[in-house]
């Protein structure tokens, strides 16, 4: 084979040898070519056909149907001469006679069949009658056309009154009949004839040889109806339909067949085509295979790639711009691959100060640069900036400082944005020399470094183009690093307080434990913290202040613990404290100060806000040498705290164990007691203080467990507050309590109003309103004979939308009643604007009158208070007589406690109850 090189260096001779169909291109235009000529001839060729054979058709379809009318025609003539014949037939003698000669029986007819009027056989053929039976009726003088089906045949028959008396019925014979069909002389015709109902009276099959088996598709179709009710009385057979099937026959063209005819000048162009893409290939090729052979060599990474094209069309221009490719490609390939090393290295995560270092050595040189340096900021609180520069004397030895940053040198960087002259105020830029240019490796908006290069002469584009290439790589280097480093702190830290997250401190809890099988066991101490009151503050703050109360909690605990003692924020409102080599002591001293430091109000919203925190304390490895045991016992302690009156801290103690087991189960049976029924309600009586009449009460809800008995509500409402079920059990206590009222409504029983409560979880729902409209109007109950009661926690934080809902239904009719008045954190300026009829006295303040002159004196205030904004009054939790007096000299409203009467059954309460008769009842509403 020829040596490319050696043909272009040789002018005389020819630059190319190509076999005439070796190349792919070649064939491609000797297809495209022949493809051109032949459509067009294909299309015509086969116009024309289809026009000749359609002109064919049409011609012959016009034929089949004469060719068929005549047919038909013949048939009625041959029914006709049938009918015409059996009238001048003579009539037997008698019954016994026999039948005399009769025309056309034998040739026209198969059998005869005389009858009388009656349908009795005289003289005749026995199977004729059978197939005759019942005879139709028939009009006289008037032949009918019978058809009857036999052994799978159809027979037709011509039934004609007789002269002077009975029936003649002859069976037509089929072959003299149909004859006119088969004298029609079409070979491969099929012949159909059927009556109006669609049975087939002839359709013979027509045998096909292979050639007209194979065509069959190819088939002409011709349908006449011959009208024979003129003639005869058709009683259900109807006009006969022939059908006409024949073959269609080849269209030829001056006794040749078309096809060969395209065939041959389709032939004929194809030669003439072939012929002049020959002259076109080897005009094209040439300069083709040119090109081809330097896109090789440039993709082989051979220098000095070029392509010979001579003269001055297409491929010439073509050749001389592929020319200036192939020198750009070549000044290019240095800074790619220069480029590639550099994603390799990002993909690889490599450090980026030994990508920096590398850089410096191999980059140097292909940026043509005299000096280059490469600096990166690390960020924090006291930013550090990491410079790298090549040695002038030993460009190949690198140099390296790190120094923390001033104030204004820090702005300046960050305030790079565009590539230009680099200031020389920097000081610890003055070592690299003068004239040196910044490139700032920038990402998303953050100038995170600066590569500062000099050369020794003006750059040219190129030089700059290599430089911002290698400058947008590493800023993405210096990204992926930074983003690595943003990902590992997200995942072990809360994006929220910046304290460890659950999935930091397990890491940690599992790094300081260690393998908890070791014979010298790491020694520290675990907090649980968890704050008191945060979820219903959080629901009236609203998530937004919710998350600010947390920020201002996790900056109290990191300033009670030692220096360096991790925390954490699992989840919600939940801290973990570690402490380092701690006692029992040390841990406790620790949790004092949170628990001191959490006491104090929380500005959030420009309003204080009262939390507390409870604190469970669990060491290692007294309670646990494993995270999750730690873990566990802690969370344990904290419940113990909140269970001993919250605000304060415990330590785990192992009987805590089977407690937690022990109130996981009754929460589970809680669950399932509205649904099992197993929820009921006492009522304890509240009477008035001036006569102790029973005026109103207070329904109290009870849980009777089937195995536990009576479970007190100090028990179970704690854990329904914690659990969210409060909701679903203050819907059904304020239902029954409804539905109870009024059935003692109905039985005459006399009862001011119910006392219902309320939790502050059904207020924050915002449907209260709701549900007490649709359970009075389902129990039909009067709005004022209902009181809900609210705790005072209701009006710390925002309680704008609770008084929406209670001033509503307040101005429906419903009591408002604010239990528990003087134990929390009131605001008399929220107390005025509260919409509420009734204060209540806590039984802390009851229990010491008579006893302690600060509660005396608290009890007077309340009141006093009550009194002064118009408010009904009521004390309970009295035992005793003297607290009884007591609270009626100072002017309490109503009474209620343990000596007028212990929470009952509904039917323990109702005989306690003045009863009115039918006719005074409703009154009352």
């Amino acid at each position: 084979m020829t040596d490319p090189s050696s043909s272009l260096a040789a002018p005389r001779r020819p630059r190319w040898r190509l076999p005439l169909l070796g190349s792919p291109l070649a064939r491609r235009i000797l297809l495209l070519f022949l493809i051109a000529a032949t459509v067009p001839l294909l299309l015509l060729g086969a116009g024309s056909s289809r026009m000749l054979e359609l002109l064919e058709r049409q011609a012959g379809q016009r034929e089949q149907e004469l060719l068929l009318r005549g047919v038909a025609l013949q048939v009625r003539e041959r029914l006709l001469v049938a009918r015409d014949q059996m009238r001048s037939w003579p009539v037997p003698a008698g019954e016994a006679a026999a039948l005399p000669a009769l025309p056309g029986l034998g040739r026209q007819f198969v059998r005869v069949l005389h009858l009388d009027g009656r349908g009795a056989r005289l003289a005749g053929d026995e199977l004729l009658r059978e197939m005759a039976a019942p005879l139709p009726a028939i009009v006289p003088d008037r032949a009918q056309l019978l058809v009857r089906e036999r052994n799978g045949r159809t027979v037709l028959m011509i039934l004609l009154p007789a002269e002077p008396a009975g029936l003649w019925l002859a069976e037509l014979s089929p072959a003299h009949l149909w004859q006119p069909l088969l004298d029609a002389g079409l070979d491969g015709a099929a012949w159909c004839v059927q009556d109006g109902q669609g049975l087939m009276l002839h359709c013979p099959a027509v045998p096909q040889t292979g050639a007209q088996a194979s065509a069959q598709a190819a088939r002409l179709h011709a349908r006449w109806p011959l009208f024979l009710e003129g003639d005869f009385q058709l009683a259900s057979v109807g006009d006969w339909i022939f059908d006409l099937s024949a073959p269609v026959e080849p269209v030829l063209l001056a006794g040749q067949s078309i096809r060969r005819l395209v065939a041959g000048t389709l032939v004929g162009t194809l030669l003439l085509v072939v012929l002049l893409s020959i002259g076109m290939i080897r005009r094209t090729l040439g300069p083709l295979q040119q090109l081809r052979r330097g896109v090789r060599q440039v993709a082989q990474l051979e220098a000095g790639a070029r392509v010979e094209v001579g003269g001055s069309d297409e491929f010439a221009e073509l050749g001389r711009a592929f020319n200036r490719m192939a020198e750009r490609i070549a000044d290019q390939f240095v800074s790619l691959e220069l480029l590639a090393s550099v994603d390799r290295d990002i993909v690889g995560r490599q450090p980026v100060d030994e990508l920096f270092r590398r850089m410096l050595v191999e980059a140097i040189g292909r940026l043509d640069a005299r000096t280059m340096a490469l600096a990166r900021i690390e960020p924090g609180r006291m930013p550090r900036l990491l410079l790298q520069w090549n040695d002038r004397q030993h460009l190949h030895k690198i140099r390296r400082s790190v120094r923390v940053l001033t104030p204004p040198e820090h702005q300046m960087l960050l305030a790079l944005q565009d590539d230009g002259a680099w200031p020389q105020a920097c000081a610890w830029s003055q070592a690299l020399g003068d004239d040196l240019q910044a490139f700032p490796l920038r990402w998303q908006s953050r100038t995170l470094g600066v590569m500062l290069l000099a050369w020794p002469r003006e750059p040219g584009a190129l030089a700059r183009r290599r430089a911002t290439d290698l400058r947008d790589r590493l800023a993405v280097a210096l990204a992926a690093e930074l983003r690595e480093r943003e990902l590992t702190w997200q995942a072990g830290h809360d994006d929220l307080t910046g304290l460890l997250n659950r999935n930091g401190l397990h890491q940690l809890l599992d790094a300081r434990l260690g393998d908890p099988e070791a014979p010298a066991p790491v020694e520290l101490a675990l907090l649980f913290i968890d704050l008191d009151h945060f979820k219903s503050v959080n629901d009236s703050l609203g998530h937004g202040l919710g998350d600010e109360l947390l920020r201002q909690a996790a900056d109290r605990i990191e300033a009670c613990v030692p220096a360096r003692s991790p925390v954490a924020r699992p989840g919600g409102d939940e801290f973990v404290v570690v402490l380092e080599v701690a006692d029992a002591a040390a841990a406790a001293e620790v949790a004092t100060a949170i628990c001191r430091r959490m006491a104090l109000p929380f500005q959030v919203g420009g309003r204080e806000h009262f939390l507390g925190a409870s604190i469970g304390i669990a060491l290692a490895p007294l309670h646990g040498r494993s995270r999750s045991v730690l873990m566990r016992h802690a969370d344990m302690a904290m419940y113990s705290a909140k269970e001993g009156g919250r605000g304060r801290h415990a330590m785990f103690e192992e009987p805590l164990d089977a407690r937690l087991h022990e109130r996981g189960a009754l929460l589970a049976d809680l669950r399932q007691a509205v649904a099992r029924r197993e929820l009921l309600l006492h009522y304890q009586p509240r009477v008035a203080a001036a006569d102790s009449r029973i005026r109103s009460a207070e329904a109290l809800v009870r849980w009777q467990h089937p195995g536990r008995g009576l479970v007190p509500p100090g028990v179970f409402i704690p854990l329904a507050e914690e659990s969210d079920l409060i909701e679903s059990i203050g819907s059904w206590v304020l239902d029954e309590a409804c539905r109870q009222l009024a059935l003692w409504r109905r039985q005459g029983r006399v009862l001011e109003r119910l006392s219902v409560n309320v939790s502050p979880r059904q207020l924050q729902s915002g449907r209260l309103v709701e549900e007490v409209e649709a359970a009075l109007l389902r129990h039909g109950v009067p709005w004022r004979q209902l009181e809900l009661e609210v705790t005072e926690s209701l009006l710390v934080g925002d309680a704008r939308q609770a008084s929406a809902q209670l001033a509503e239904l307040r101005q429906r009719g419903v009591l408002i009643a604010l239990d528990d008045f003087g134990t929390g954190y009131s605001s008399l300026a929220t107390l005025r604007d509260l919409p509420i009829d009734v204060m209540k006295v806590d039984r802390a303040f009851v229990r010491d009158l008579g006893a302690d002159a600060s509660a005396q004196a608290i009890t007077r205030a309340i009141l006093t208070l009550a009194q002064s904004l118009g408010k009904h009054s009521v004390a309970e939790g009295i035992e005793g007589e003297a607290q009884a007096a007591a609270l009626r000299q100072l002017g309490c409203d109503e009474l209620q406690g343990y000596l007028f009467g212990r929470p009952m059954p509904a039917a323990e309460f109702e005989q306690r109850l003045p009863h009115v008769s039918a006719a005074v009842a409703p009154v009352m509403d």
